[in-house]
C-alpha cells in the first residue's frame, strides 16, 4: 500500500485534484495540492468516493499536518514517526470510519432510504388492510343475503302457520 500510494502521487500533477485508482480490491483515492501535499486514502471498493475524498481534502485535516511542531519540508515520512504527533488526525480518522457520521450527504441519504422502506411497509400494510376490508364486505354482503333469505323463509312460514 506504501508503494502504490507513492506511486499514485509521482505520477500526478501538482493541482491535478482528485483521482481514484483501483488496486487489487481497493481504491486508492489521491488528493494533490498545488503547493504538492498530497494525501491518499485506500478504501475498499464499497466506501464511498466522494466521502473519502473530502477527508483527504478536508481542510481540518490539511491544517493538523502543516501546524504541527515541524515546517512542511520537514514533516516525518519514515516509519519510526511519533503517532502521539498525529492525534488530532486519528480523531478524525476514526470519525470517517463510519460514512454517514462524517458525511452529511450520506447521512440523509440514509435517512431517505430508511423513510422510503418505511413507506413502503406502511404502503403494504394498507394494502393488505384493503383487501381484508374487501373480503369483510364481501363477506357482510353474503350475510345479509342469508338474513334476507332467511326472513324470507321465515315470512313464509310463519304465514302457513296462520292459516291452520
Amino acid at each position: 500500500m506504501d508503494f502504490t500510494g507513492k506511486l499514485i502521487v509521482e505520477r500526478s500533477a501538482p493541482d491535478s485534484g482528485r483521482s481514484q485508482v483501483p488496486e487489487q480490491s481497493y481504491i486508492c483515492h489521491c488528493f494533490v495540492r498545488n503547493d504538492k501535499l498530497a494525501g491518499i486514502c485506500i478504501s475498499d471498493s464499497e466506501y464511498p468516493a466522494r466521502v473519502a475524498q473530502s477527508l483527504l481534502s478536508q481542510r481540518k485535516i490539511l491544517k493538523v499536518l502543516l501546524e504541527r511542531k515541524f515546517p512542511y519540508q520537514k514533516l516525518p515520512t519514515n516509519k519510526t514517526r511519533s503517532q502521539a504527533q498525529f492525534k488530532q488526525l486519528e480523531a478524525e480518522l476514526a470519525r470517517y470510519q463510519d460514512p454517514k457520521k462524517a458525511d452529511t450527504l450520506s447521512k440523509v441519504q440514509g435517512d431517505v432510504n430508511d423513510t422510503k422502506a418505511i413507506m413502503t411497509q406502511t404502503m403494504e400494510n394498507l394494502l393488505d388492510r384493503g383487501e381484508k376490508l374487501d373480503d369483510l364486505v364481501a363477506r357482510s354482503d353474503a350475510l345479509s343475503a342469508q338474513s334476507k333469505a332467511f326472513y324470507e323463509t321465515a315470512k313464509r312460514t310463519r304465514r302457513c302457520c296462520n292459516t291452520l
